[in-house]
């Protein structure tokens, strides 16, 4: 039985934030709730993942006929992210996890992970969340010096995330994801630092750190150009950070397994590792992006017409195959970003082909180069390698 990952996206926030691209507004109840319907009407027809129908067929029985193409799958994880996926009620995430149970085949011990952002939920709605059966959440701290948080348009303060964690343990939540954001305008190390330390104090399974990108038309992006944003940190001072961060986290038993991500033993995400290592996963939501039966596309990002009929053909947007070429590479690309690296083995009985085979140049370049290494079956990248990771990971794109 194939493994299968599911990701759900809530496209609401309370406001949105000064660094953000992402697919999501603010919008208020009445929207919130007939997207929740609409959701929980293209899970159980199992849209997007049929084939696509005819305009003259009934849309919902369409998608229903098959159904059965992924019956023979076993979800392992499901994701509700967004946006702001705690803005929803306890009552509408109940909703939409019955309907995946009833449509899939749902493992027992699945991963079950809700993205929230400190300031919105309350004790008594995260208890209700665990009592849904989410099993992780992932909270948005970002940043744990209150001036910084500001600047990025953040609704919450340092001890609101603080408060949040607290009441996420309370309510019985034993698997704890943070966010933590480095290089942000006006920071410096010793600023990062502190961050970093706050946030550790919260003892976090589960600990993402990522280096802020300036997206072009954000509000971060414009401030730049105009001259009027913070000094940006460094190449230098950004290296000195991520290195930090990898060293001080050793001491909380979190061991770095991808670029970004750190975790406790048996505490890594599930459902990112299952991107990083090529498992189908299946996106329902306003522009939420699947990879199944070999063909990648995602769903529309009006959310105007997703609303009003969301298992219509016409939602499914940039539906392309990908060529065996193309998954190879896609393969290496992201397998490259885990500090365990690539298996030959898992490479050979994907593709028929030897890893060694089909990229031996790279291999050996960057072996020789001290970038790779090889440890039985696999080829992983050095501690160097990583910090080099966009470099060398591009010469695995034949």
């Amino acid at each position: 039985m194939q493994d299968l990952s599911i990701y759900i996206h809530i496209p609401f926030c309370v406001r949105k934030c000064a660094y953000c691209d992402f697919l999501s507004s603010p919008q208020d109840e009445e929207t919130r709730e007939k997207y929740v319907c609409a959701l929980v009407r293209s899970i159980r027809a199992g849209a997007p993942f049929c084939a696509p129908v005819e305009q003259n067929q009934a849309h919902e029985d369409s998608c229903s006929a098959e159904k059965c193409r992924a019956e023979d799958r076993l979800v392992r994880t499901i994701y509700l992210g967004g946006g702001t996926a705690s803005l929803l009620t306890p009552g509408q995430i109940l909703r939409i996890l019955e309907a995946v149970f009833d449509t899939f085949r749902v493992d027992p011990d699945a991963e079950i992970t809700l993205e929230c952002n400190p300031g919105t939920a309350s004790p008594e709605n995260l208890l209700a969340f665990r009592r849904c059966d989410v099993n992780r959440l992932s909270v948005g701290v970002q940043s744990m010096n209150d001036r910084e948080l500001a600047m990025l348009g953040r609704i919450h303060t340092a001890q609101d995330a603080v408060r949040t964690v607290r009441a996420a343990r309370g309510a019985g939540f034993e698997n704890l994801s943070l966010d933590l954001m480095s290089a942000l305008p006006g920071q410096d190390f010793e600023t990062f630092r502190a961050s970093l330390h706050g946030i550790m104090q919260m003892e976090p399974e589960h600990l993402s750190v990522y280096s802020l990108i300036l997206e072009e038309g954000t509000p971060l992006a414009e401030r730049a150009l105009k001259g009027t944003l913070p000094e940006i940190p460094g190449d230098e001072e950004d290296r000195r950070m991520y290195y930090y961060t990898r060293e001080y986290l050793e001491r909380f038993g979190l061991e770095q397994y991808e670029i970004s991500n750190y975790a406790l033993p048996g505490r890594q995400s599930s459902h990112n590792v299952g991107y990083w290592t090529g498992r189908e996963y299946l996106g329902f939501g306003l522009g939420a992006a699947s990879w199944y039966a070999g063909r990648r596309f995602h769903v529309t990002r009006s959310l105007q017409q997703f609303i009003e009929d969301p298992c219509h053909e016409k939602n499914l947007e940039e539906i392309s195959v990908l060529s065996l070429r193309e998954q190879m590479e896609e393969f290496m690309f992201l397998g490259l970003r885990m500090t365990q690296g690539v298996s030959g083995k898992d490479f050979l009985q994907r593709f028929g082909q030897e890893m060694d085979e089909v990229y031996r140049d790279p291999i050996r370049r960057f072996t020789d180069a001290g970038l790779l290494v090889r440890e039985e079956d696999r080829i992983r990248l050095t501690f160097r390698g990583l910090d080099l990771a966009n470099t060398v990971m591009a010469e695995f794109l034949l």
